[in-house]
């Protein structure tokens, strides 16, 4: 069974779908400290991080099964990506994971603009 460490805040819905898989043991730090990931990272085979984690040169070395690091958002300059890769770690990032949440505000701030909200209620205040 393939060991997966999740270490940032995650909701509900990808963490089930992992463990609807049945395959996965998914092992849930989102608290972990940058110490601590040292030793969490041993006997894992994929690492799920967010924004907050940073995967140095010295955690990428402390991987002693790591196959793949994905990182949940759209940017993965919080992983040393090369280095990884120099390792045989492949690492992947969801980036349309936020693509319509970001239209929708695109477009609510253009109505915002286009109606003066901002003013309107600055005005009321």
């Amino acid at each position: 069974m393939a060991k997966v460490l999740v270490c940032d805040p995650m909701a509900d819905g990808p963490m089930e779908a992992m463990r609807a898989l049945g395959h996965l043991e998914v092992v849930y730090k989102p608290d972990v400290t940058p110490e601590d990931l040292l030793n969490e990272v041993k006997g894992m085979h994929a690492m799920v991080v967010r924004s907050r984690t940073k995967v140095t040169e010295e955690v990428i070395d402390a991987f002693d099964e790591m196959k793949v690091i994905v990182r949940g958002g759209v940017g993965v300059d919080n992983i040393k990506v090369e280095y990884a890769a120099g390792k045989g770690v492949e690492t992947k990032n969801t980036p349309a994971a936020a693509s319509q949440s970001v239209a929708e505000l695109a477009l609510a701030m253009m109505f915002a603009l286009s109606r003066k909200v901002v003013p309107a209620t600055n005005s009321m205040m």
